[in-house]
C-alpha cells in the first residue's frame, strides 16, 4: 500500500470511509488503526492478516459484525466498537484472549410498552 510497509500507525477517523482500504492487510508493521468516526459498514476478513496490530479503533461507524479472522491479531489489547449498529457481542470477541480493553456498546434496552 503506497509503499508504506513499515508504517506503524495509521489514522484514517473522519474521513467518510465506507470500505477499508484494501492495501491496509498490506502493511504487516501497522500496530495502531484509527478508522473511528467512518461509514464502514463491514471489516475485511485480511485485516486479520496485520499481525502486529495491538490497537484498533472502529467506533462511531456502522458495523454490525466483525470478521472471525480477528482473532489471528495475537497482540490486539485493546478494541473499540463503540457507537456502531451491533445487537449482540460480535462472536470474535470470546476467542481474541489477548484483549484487556475492549470498548464493547452495551446490550440494547428492550423498547417500554406504554398503556394508554
Amino acid at each position: 500500500m503506497w509503499g508504506l510497509h513499515t508504517l506503524h500507525h495509521l489514522f484514517l477517523q473522519n474521513t467518510g470511509l465506507e470500505n477499508v482500504p484494501a492495501g491496509v492487510s498490506a502493511l504487516t508493521s501497522l500496530s495502531i488503526l484509527d478508522l473511528s468516526a467512518n461509514r464502514l459498514a463491514e471489516v475485511p476478513k485480511e485485516l486479520g492478516k496485520c499481525e502486529m496490530l495491538s490497537r484498533i479503533n472502529l467506533s462511531h461507524n456502522k458495523l454490525s459484525s466483525l470478521p472471525d479472522d480477528l482473532d489471528e491479531l495475537r497482540e490486539l489489547v485493546e478494541l473499540d466498537i463503540t457507537s456502531n449498529q451491533f445487537e449482540a457481542q460480535p462472536p470474535v470477541l470470546s476467542y481474541i484472549k489477548e484483549v484487556t480493553q475492549t470498548f464493547i456498546p452495551p446490550p440494547p434496552t428492550p423498547p417500554k410498552l406504554l398503556y394508554t
